[in-house]
C-alpha cells in the first residue's frame, strides 16, 4: 500500500472513531486495528494520537475552504455568494462529511482544558470567518448589507450544521441532503433578518460598531503546512493587496 493510501486508512479510521467515542474513547491501538495498520506506523506518521486529530480536521477543514474559498472574490453580487457560502458550508458538514461534523460538536462541548482539541478546531474556522467577512465588507459597501457581528453570523451556521448532522448515523444519503437543504434554507433566512437592509434590528441593544473594511479584491493567503498542505493548528491567514 502506498504512504498516501496508509497515511488515509488510518485518517479514515480515526475520524469514524473520534466521531463515536470522541477524542479521549479513542486509543492509538483502537486507531490502528480499525485501520488495519501497525500502531508504530501512526507514531511514524504522525508522532501521537494528537497528530493524529490534528490532520483529521486539517485535511477536511481544507477541502471545506476550497470549495468556499473562491467566493472571497467579487465574482457574484453578495447575496449570491453569502447563499453560496451558507449552501456549500452546510452541504459539505451536514451531507458529505457528518462524522467531521460529529466530531466538532462532540470536542466544542468536551470539558474546559482540552486545548489540543481545541486549538486545531480553531484554525480550521479561521479561513471560513476570512471568507464570510471578505462577502460581507463587500456588502456593506454596495449597499446590500448592514452591519452585522461575523462571528455571531458564523456561529450560527456553524451551530445549526453540527446539530443537524449530529444524528445523521441513522439517516439515509438523500435524507441528509434534503436535511441538509432544509438547514441552509433556516440559516439564509436568519441572514436575511441579519444584514438585509431595512429590517429592523433585533433587541433594545444598540448595534455593535461596523468592523474594518476589508478591500474586496485582494486575495486570502492560507499558509498551510508545507509537507502536507493541510490547515495546521499554527495555520496563518493573511490579507493582502493585488499588484
Amino acid at each position: 500500500m502506498a504512504k498516501r493510501d496508509r497515511k488515509d486508512s488510518i485518517l479514515n479510521a480515526a475520524e469514524t472513531l473520534f466521531a463515536l467515542h470522541g477524542y479521549e474513547g479513542t486509543s492509538t491501538r483502537a486507531i490502528a486495528d480499525r485501520a488495519g495498520a501497525n500502531l508504530a506506523l501512526i507514531a511514524y506518521y504522525f508522532k501521537s494520537k494528537e497528530g493524529v486529530f490534528q490532520e483529521v480536521v486539517s485535511r477536511r477543514a481544507t477541502a471545506l475552504l476550497d470549495r468556499v474559498r473562491v467566493l472571497a472574490e467579487p465574482i457574484d453580487p453578495p447575496w449570491v455568494r453569502l447563499n453560496r457560502f451558507i449552501e456549500e458550508t452546510v452541504q459539505f458538514l451536514v451531507a458529505e462529511q457528518p462524522e467531521f461534523s460529529r466530531i466538532l460538536l462532540r470536542e466544542s462541548t468536551a470539558p474546559i482544558g482540552h486545548e489540543h482539541t481545541r486549538s486545531p478546531m480553531r484554525a480550521s474556522t479561521r479561513p471560513l470567518r476570512e471568507v464570510l467577512m471578505r462577502i460581507q465588507a463587500a456588502g456593506r459597501a454596495e449597499g446590500e448589507f448592514k452591519y452585522a457581528d461575523v462571528d455571531l453570523c458564523l456561529n450560527m451556521l456553524l451551530g445549526v450544521a453540527l446539530m443537524s448532522a449530529a444524528d445523521a448515523a441513522s439517516q439515509s444519503p438523500s435524507e441528509l441532503s434534503s436535511l441538509s437543504r432544509r438547514a441552509a434554507e433556516l440559516v439564509a433566512s436568519a441572514f436575511r433578518g441579519l444584514l438585509a437592509k431595512g429590517q429592523p434590528t433585533a433587541g433594545p441593544l444598540p448595534e455593535s460598531p461596523p468592523q474594518p473594511s476589508l478591500p474586496v479584491s485582494t486575495p486570502i493567503d492560507v499558509q498551510t503546512d508545507r509537507e502536507t498542505g493541510t490547515l495546521g493548528p499554527d495555520a496563518t491567514f493573511q490579507i493582502g493587496e493585488i499588484d
